[in-house]
């Protein structure tokens, strides 16, 4: 594909500013792998020039970011070639920690960079090793201002691990800007964001891009990247792609050839042949205009699966609530009950106490008030083995679940604690393998950490469905997965939904909620402000005053046809009603 580059008249031009960034025909095989994870990469960047990283999982975006700042070749062992440079600087030539001030750089697994016990601890850190010291008023100054920046005021005293995975994130990125770097480098920052914080962290790169910052942003979803000034994909460590994203999603068929998410609004109106397709709500009200369109849908026609209130009920919290610290509760006299079969999706803000509830619901945490019933029984009374065949839980992260040293161990390691005999426990982890679609032989032999993100999320799926549980409970179950991952998890949720069991999920992803889920339940300062049939929860999110305080936002598409009254789910929905006037 020819290069090309996008000016946005938003910022100063790139064109203007001298490369910061200088990647040159760098390759890197990781130490025993069979193939490059870089293979002939060269890629420059200018000073505020912002570039989207994108492609399948796999392909080799964290390993380039991780090159960036030296980490490849320096600390991550391999066979390396090519040379990086930031601002004149060899990366391979100086430690690591001397190019922090240079390249600012935030992990996929952001975790990994929390070492403080306090917020203002893990603010101060960098500081601490700038080479010319602050002083401690100027030292305060900043940290309070990154947390501003963040929208973490408030929050100073705080315990980084009493804070939501969200919040943690902010906290890595306030920690990585606050040296203020001329290069920042963020590896899928959006992804344990919800609406809100994703709306903060754009306004921020957006103010970092237009004070000459440079910005590259791996990233899945092209709602994300369409506001940045070039698009480069990789595939087999390549760049493949290297443009501006309206040249990438103004086809609706393009990104998919790259394992990319295709823009929403752009294939609700494919069918139209425009020469600039839609790529926001705005724009696309201005093309129905212009084209004299409406969206008008068969109401009798559209889809909406009922909320099974008639099953019996299979979880039923009772005026419960949790603290982590006394006096500050999570989740407030809260009362929540889910039918047998149901597919219900929580979703809220960062902190809102989604995955609190979700903790609550699956017996991991007991409430320090309430009750809370699974099957009848009060989780309070329930051993664990009691509770793995009845509910199972995947974490939002996979890895803080796996420990074993091959995948089949560890599917079968619950099983074989519960006491059941091998002849079961081998036909419980070829049942469970073969449901998540991993029952390939060889698959059971392989270190779950050799496996892509998306196949560990799999790997702990299979893990909680060899004991059989009735009820499935999904902590952000599609975090860090490209879009051909995030649909082959969705639809392996569905399948297990339609064999009877009851699935439960936290997101921040509204389309997944939109597209799969029949109940939707909307959470805001530990109670639940909105619960019912997820059309009907959307159309209330299509109310400024209501989104608004909650801190959420319905899909581009239901957002565009509220205009007209209307409250649809998905791009089938939109494109069905899109009709002359």
């Amino acid at each position: 594909m020819q290069e090309t580059r996008s000016t946005p008249s938003s910022h100063p031009s790139p064109v203007t500013r001298h490369h910061i960034l200088s990647v040159e025909n760098v390759s890197f095989t990781h130490t025993g792998a069979a193939r490059p994870a870089l293979n002939g990469i060269s890629l420059r960047v200018r000073q505020g020039e912002s570039v989207a990283l994108m492609g399948r999982t796999g392909v080799g975006k964290s390993t380039l970011c991780y090159a960036l700042n030296g980490l490849v070749p320096q600390l991550i062992p391999g066979r390396w070639s090519g040379q990086v440079t930031v601002n004149g600087h060899d990366t391979t030539s100086r430690p690591v920690w001397q190019q922090a001030g240079m390249v600012g750089l935030v992990f996929q697994d952001f975790e990994a960079q929390l070492l403080s016990t306090n917020v203002t601890m893990e603010l101060a850190f960098p500081l601490e090793h700038l080479p010319q010291p602050l002083s401690p008023p100027a030292m305060a100054s900043r940290i309070e201002r990154a947390l501003e920046r963040v929208g973490l005021s408030g929050l100073d005293r705080r315990d980084p691990l009493s804070l939501s995975g969200g919040q943690r994130q902010r906290l890595v990125i306030a920690s990585t800007l606050i040296r203020e770097p001329a290069l920042v480098v963020l590896d899928e920052p959006m992804t344990d964001l919800d609406p809100e914080g994703r709306r903060t962290l754009a306004s921020l790169l957006a103010s970092m891009r237009a004070g000459g910052t440079a910005l590259i942003v791996a990233e899945h979803d092209p709602e994300d990247a369409v506001a940045a000034d070039r698009v480069c994909v990789l595939d087999h460590g390549a760049v493949v792609w290297d443009g501006p994203p309206r040249l990438l999603f103004g086809d609706p068929d393009i990104p998919p050839w790259y394992g990319i998410r295709p823009l929403p609004l752009v294939s609700c109106f494919a069918g139209l042949k425009l020469p600039d397709p839609p790529m926001t709500v705005e724009e696309a009200w201005q093309v129905a205009d212009a084209h004299g369109l409406m969206v008008a849908p068969d109401e009798a026609a559209l889809h909406q699966e009922a909320v099974r209130k008639d099953a019996p009920v299979i979880i039923d919290a009772h005026k419960v609530s949790y603290e982590y610290q006394r006096g500050s509760p999570v989740v407030s006299d809260l009362s929540f009950a889910v039918h047998e079969g149901e597919f219900v999706a929580i979703i809220g803000l960062n902190g809102s106490g989604k995955s609190t509830l979700a903790m609550l619901l699956s017996g991991l945490n007991t409430p320090t008030s309430g009750r809370v019933l699974v099957g009848g029984r009060d989780t309070r009374t329930l051993g664990a083995g009691q509770l793995a065949t009845t509910v199972g839980y995947v974490f939002q992260n996979p890895d803080h679940q796996i420990f074993a040293e091959t995948v089949g161990e560890e599917v079968a390691f619950g099983i074989r604690n519960l006491g059941f005999p091998p002849e079961e426990c081998e036909r419980r982890v070829a049942e469970a393998l073969d449901a998540v679609g991993l029952a390939a032989p060889e698959v059971r032999k392989l270190d779950p950490f050799s496996l892509t993100k998306g196949d560990r999320q799999r790997v702990a799926v299979a893990s909680v469905l060899a004991a059989r549980p009735r009820i499935l409970i999904f902590d952000e179950p599609t975090t860090g997965l490209d879009a051909e991952q995030t649909d082959r998890m969705m639809r392996m949720l569905r399948r297990l939904n339609q064999r009877g069991h009851t699935i439960v999920i936290i997101t921040h992803t509204l389309s997944l909620v939109a597209a799969h889920a029949a109940r939707c339940a909307v959470m805001r300062d530990g109670r639940i402000v909105a619960d019912g049939p997820t059309r009907e929860v959307f159309r209330t999110l299509t109310d400024p005053q209501f989104a608004a305080s909650v801190g959420l936002e319905a899909p581009s598409l239901t957002r565009c046809a509220a205009r007209w009254g209307h409250t649809l789910l998905t791009v089938d929905e939109v494109r069905a009603a899109l009709r002359k006037k």
